[in-house]
């Protein structure tokens, strides 16, 4: 009996010890992703997710400096002609060899996909030629000094991947199963870089952000990723870190530009000035953003520092309604999240000070980008993150006029034909002296017109636990590969 006793706690011990040497990493999303399928949807909640299984050409470090990837290195032959050197013994998940073949058919497939929103960042490409399996040549159409940005946006898949959604790339974590609410993923073996320090890697999609904050509380996450203002009030007293980031997302309103009395521009700068940023940052987002007064954000080398910071004037916000000669009281309806309603409360009580009514219209996700881009709107809140740090790129994406290539996120109907000039002028590098100074110019006509008016510079932020190190990133996204374990 005592010869029982003996094994039974010895194992008892075994078990016990093997359990603490356990290292899993918990990382958990309001939302689950709108696709696993690479280079489709471009929303930082995609690429977050995407990021961990694929690899690029090159890649952003956390401060948004380029570096190596599947490429450890590059020259331009001339200003149109790029050479790439890429790494060997470098395997998809599926275990095929990784090779130029699989970046050429990865750009030609995005290239191909009418469906892809990456679409764009990858139309200046003349060709792709394969010098050997590990070089390759990217000839663009016009110098392009951005294409390094670009082609960090794009994941490389495998050109014998059979099901897009399986998520098999070259990345540092390997799935191991795959459902709706949850991907549970195991370090790959064969990954070319730094190995995870960890046992598994479980990635939750909660949905309910009440449960998610509970199940953080009880020791069941490590990381909460896009952690919002929201969420503050339910961690007041209670022993956690939040990890301030850097202004990474740009919050804004905008407004239907071929609806009255919104296609009055007066109308819209009343709106625009009667809006106080710095109170919106202090009593909605509680000290988690900072007002914003351009469309350039503040890491980006473009943002101007010296420029008036508020644009808050109720006196000018009066002047511009009488000016407009758009009878008041009126209603208006602003579309955004169902998370967005205390901004939508906000926004209705600065508003009614020059006599507007705000109706809120807050559908769900997929509703409401349908009616954004169906232009069932008066006004909708939305936010931007750069694609690449550069603001003529920031600039051509919500305002040129909207075609299949250009101004895919225009959905407020703006349209300036002298915005559009130097926009592509800018887009082709056909200005190279001066050139802050004609984003700036271009930012000046599209400020004045205020077909979109900038709200808040938001922080991103995470919550994490005393179980792991983790410095935000100014992409937004979670890199699991830079969490480590204490």
């Amino acid at each position: 009996m005592r010869k029982f006793v003996f094994y039974f706690l010895l194992l008892t011990i075994f078990f016990t010890s093997c359990s603490k040497k356990t290292k899993n990493i918990i990382i958990a999303y309001i939302d689950k992703p709108a696709t696993l399928s690479p280079n489709v949807v471009n929303r930082v909640s995609v690429n977050s997710v995407l990021g961990n299984f694929y690899n690029s050409l090159v890649e952003y470090d956390p401060f948004m400096k380029i570096k190596p990837s599947l490429a450890y290195a590059w020259i331009n032959t001339d200003d149109t002609t790029w050479v790439f050197y890429l790494r060997k013994n470098v395997y998809f998940h599926n275990g095929a060899r990784f090779t130029g073949e699989d970046v050429r058919y990865t750009i030609r497939k995005v290239i191909n996909d009418p469906h892809s929103e990456f679409k764009k960042m990858l139309e200046n490409i003349e060709s792709v030629k394969i010098i050997n399996d590990y070089q390759l040549k990217i000839t663009t159409k016009t110098n392009d000094p951005h294409l390094l940005g670009k082609l960090a946006s794009i994941f490389i898949e495998s050109k014998s991947t059979v099901n897009d959604n399986s998520l098999d790339g070259t990345g540092p974590l390997l799935p191991e199963m795959i459902k709706p609410q949850e991907i549970v993923a195991t370090p790959f073996r064969k990954y070319f870089g730094e190995s995870i320090k960890c046992s598994k890697v479980y990635i939750k999609f909660y949905g309910d952000y009440k449960k998610m904050i509970d199940d953080y509380k009880e020791g069941k996450i490590d990381l909460i990723a896009e952690a919002n203002y929201f969420m503050v009030d339910s961690f007041k007293n209670y022993n956690q870190f939040v990890i301030k980031g850097v202004e990474s997302t740009l919050r804004y309103l905008a407004f239907n530009l071929h609806r009255y009395p919104l296609n009055n521009k007066d109308f819209r700068k009343a709106i625009s000035f009667a809006i106080d940023r710095s109170r919106m940052a202090r009593d909605v987002y509680k000290g988690l953003a900072t007002p914003a007064n351009q469309y350039a954000l503040p890491f980006l080398i473009e943002y101007d520092f010296n420029r008036k910071s508020s644009m808050y004037d109720l006196d000018s916000a009066e002047y511009y309604l009488k000016k407009s000669g758009v009878k008041t009281p009126c209603k208006l309806k602003i579309t955004a999240s169902s998370r967005r309603i205390d901004m939508i409360n906000f926004l209705s009580k600065q508003l009614s000070k020059i006599n507007i009514t705000v109706v809120p219209d807050t559908p769900d996700v997929v509703k409401l980008f349908k009616e954004i881009n169906t232009g069932n709107f008066d006004m909708f809140l939305l936010g931007s993150v750069p694609d690449i740090p550069d603001l003529s790129d920031v600039l051509m994406g919500i305002f040129y006029t909207r075609s299949e290539k250009k101004g895919i996120h225009n959905r407020a109907g703006y349209t300036n034909r002298e915005v559009d000039s130097v926009l592509d002028l800018l887009t082709k590098n056909r200005i190279s002296k001066g050139r802050k100074e004609e984003e700036w110019k271009v930012q000046s006509i599209i400020l004045d017109d205020i077909p979109v008016t900038p709200l808040v510079y938001e922080k991103n932020y995470y919550v994490i636990s005393n179980r792991i190190e983790y410095i935000p990133r100014s992409d937004n996204t979670v890199t699991v590969k830079e969490i480590k374990l204490k």
